[in-house]
């Protein structure tokens, strides 16, 4: 991010009290700072008399805030960005950007108000929250502004929600500091809380246009065979060390008060992750500092390893260990999944080099744990691409003039062998639950007894699978059937499965026809891959996890005779092992040869229940269909529709009903209806 952060002021020589001289010192030190006054409007006069160096540091910083997004492809390259014209730069972005300065210069006139009044001793200095009083009022302005700006939405489509986001954290701070007010005493500590907000502020405007231009630079990056990558920026964040802190706080906040954290790569300055985690006692720190590659740097690492180990000492005592040594070493040292957090420095390493670390410690890190990277910047943009391509499998395509089901399965689990294999893995402590219990194996051998006499050739597709994967049948279609078989758990009604998970928005009236699904799946199913298939007369495409069968967990699949779909998990209270998985159901929609059959499948009996967006394109046409056992709703797309993991058209008393389902429709109806694809 662009501009030097200056360094918050300190007053405290300039705020003793001077003490009355006589009537006519105190008449002259009145007339003199109320000619000062309002400093908003006199900013370097006020600063002059005030003589704190570090108010005009801050003062030339905020007049130097950025009006625009940060050019990254010319500061990747090192070299000067020039200023874009204000024909390039859209109306809320201009606003926005004023509006930041704007607040972070009312702040700092408020604050060199007040710093007046305590310098020439005037009883005003006493009342610490009456004199920021215009603080309060610059929220409401704020607010009104922020309200404003969001209607001009369409022609800045892509920018308008960080913009409207940096507008609610600056009023966020302005509520904190106004919190805080009450508690301080008056003089230094007040005045120093003001030009902390100033400088927040100001900081606010500078992560807003580096987002902006990272915004712009990732919108035109592409992964070879895949187009463009899929990435979330985060702005909320000051620094990397207050993201480590943010991500360590998150997972104690959520229950996991011990942690194990590895950093690999210790830095030879800048050392946020040290910093980050000591507040955070139930936080174990294991540091890996790389071995130098040449010998003639041995001994100047060895002494900078040497002040490392000091200051973890200090700072963490036997709640941190440090090594020096070589990063494959490191990891040798480390069991696979023994780490709840994983730190990498990518700096400096080829594209190669970097896949090659980030597989070797995402194995080291526990199943919903996080690998955090180092690196990623436009400077180095093949290890960003990197990082999505090691996510992303490679395309499967079959064609085939005879319906063999087993030797479609056999070609899908031999070509995503590992990644099978891998997430099955993931699933291991889950799926030894349900088989390990005597009430989930009756359940399982119902359901595959019940499944081999209704969909026998979709069961021979698993085997398939399992046979190509060299996986066991029995745990590949225990996580077929995984949502089916959590019924059988005891403790499922008391703490019901967490399903904050896929969405879908959809439109369908005389110019539009849409749907619009967000796939949510836990890092537990993140291998997913492309098939193309030719299957004796059927001819589909779909995006699949590796492991199910094709559109069993698919995120969207379509067919050559129109019909597509979409689908959301939705949980009934019990499970019928008369009926079909979810999974299987949703592989034989690939194959309906139009409307009629495609709804046909959709109403058999279900295990559990389903939710489908079912679209025809060549009758232009969408339905959203509910299931619950045999229970079917189905309702016609005209206005719009939005969907989450829970029932909306369909009664079933008795569903599970997650809250992230709860917030995503409260915040819908906060929302005008959308009336475009925009």
């Amino acid at each position: 991010m662009g501009g030097v952060l200056p360094r918050v002021c300190h007053a405290a020589s300039l705020l003793v009290t001077r003490g009355v001289l006589g009537q006519t010192a105190a008449l002259n030190s009145v007339q003199q700072h109320a000619q000062l006054l309002p400093c908003a409007s006199n900013f370097q006069q006020c600063i002059t008399a005030c003589g704190v160096a570090e108010f005009q540091a801050l003062y030339e910083w905020l007049l130097a805030s950025p009006q625009q997004a940060e050019d990254v492809d010319v500061i990747a390259a090192g070299q000067a960005a020039d200023p874009r014209t204000s024909e390039q730069r859209t109306p809320l972005e201009l606003s926005t950007f004023q509006l930041l300065r704007d607040v972070g210069l009312s702040v700092l006139g408020s604050t060199l108000d007040y710093l007046t009044l305590c310098q020439h001793s005037d009883a005003r200095c006493g009342e610490v929250v009456e004199q920021f009083r215009s603080v309060q009022a610059m929220g409401q302005v704020l607010d009104e502004r922020m309200r404003s700006l969001a209607k001009e939405y369409l022609p800045e489509t892509g920018v308008r929600s960080p913009l409207l986001r940096v507008g609610h954290s600056v009023r966020s701070d302005l509520q904190a500091f106004l919190r805080q007010l009450p508690g301080l005493s008056a003089g230094l500590a007040a005045t120093e809380l003001g030009a902390r907000l100033a400088q927040t502020v100001g900081q606010r405007a500078r992560m807003l246009s580096w987002h902006l231009g990272m915004h712009a630079w990732v919108r035109g990056l592409r992964v070879p065979g895949r187009g463009a990558p899929v990435l979330i920026l985060h702005e909320e964040y000051m620094s990397f060390q207050d993201m480590i802190s943010a991500v360590v706080g998150t997972m104690v906040r959520n229950g996991q008060s011990q942690m194990a954290l590895v950093e690999v790569g210790v830095p030879l300055e800048d050392w946020y992750a040290l910093a980050a985690v000591r507040d955070f006692p139930g936080v174990q720190y294991a540091g890996i500092m790389a071995e130098p590659d040449q010998p003639s740097e041995i001994e100047g690492r060895a002494f900078i390893f040497e002040q490392r180990r000091a200051e973890l000492q200090t700072s963490l005592g036997d709640r941190g260990v440090l090594y020096l040594a070589s990063l494959q070493r490191a990891a040798d040292a480390f069991p696979s999944r023994s780490m709840d957090m994983a730190l990498v420095d990518f700096r400096g390493r080829s594209a190669d080099d970097a896949q090659e670390q980030m597989t070797l410690w995402e194995s080291k890190v526990k199943p919903g744990g996080v690998l955090l990277g180092v690196g990623f910047w436009p400077a180095s943009p093949e290890i960003i691409l990197t990082s999505e391509t090691a996510s992303l499998l490679p395309d499967f395509h079959f064609q085939s003039e005879e319906e063999d089901h087993h030797s479609l399965g056999l070609a899908l689990g031999s070509s995503y062998r590992a990644a099978v294999r891998a997430r099955l893995a993931s699933h291991e402590v889950a799926i030894d639950q349900l088989l390990n219990s005597s009430r989930c194996q009756q359940l399982f051998q119902e359901l595959l007894a019940n499944h081999e006499k209704h969909v026998p050739e979709l069961v021979e597709e698993l085997r398939g699978i399992a046979s190509g994967a060299n996986v066991s049948n029995e745990r590949l279609f225990a996580m077929s059937l995984q949502e089916e078989l959590a019924y059988c758990q005891e403790t499922l009604t008391a703490t019901p499965r967490i399903v904050d998970h896929c969405t879908d928005s959809m439109l369908c009236n005389s110019q539009y026809c849409f749907d619009a699904h967000n796939e949510d799946g836990d890092l537990a199913d993140k291998w997913l891959f492309a098939a193309f298939v030719q299957f004796g007369k059927s001819n589909f495409t779909v995006l699949n996890y590796a492991g199910d069968l094709l559109g069993g967990m698919s995120a969207f699949a379509f067919n050559k005779q129109g019909i597509a779909f979409s689908l959301n998990w939705v949980g009934p209270g019990d499970c019928d092992p008369a009926g079909l998985g979810r999974n299987f159901i949703s592989r034989q929609l690939l194959t309906a040869g139009g409307w009629d059959e495609a709804q046909r499948i959709i109403s058999q009996r279900h295990a559990a229940g389903h939710n489908y967006q079912l679209m025809d394109f060549k009758s232009r046409r969408i339905a959203n269909f509910e299931v619950a056992h045999d229970q079917v709703s189905e309702v016609a797309i005209g206005n719009a529709f939005f969907h989450v993991n829970q029932y909306q058209t369909l009664s079933v008393p008795d569903q599970m009903v997650g809250n992230s389902s709860l917030h995503r429709l409260a915040r819908l109806r906060m929302l005008p209806e959308p009336q475009t694809p925009q």
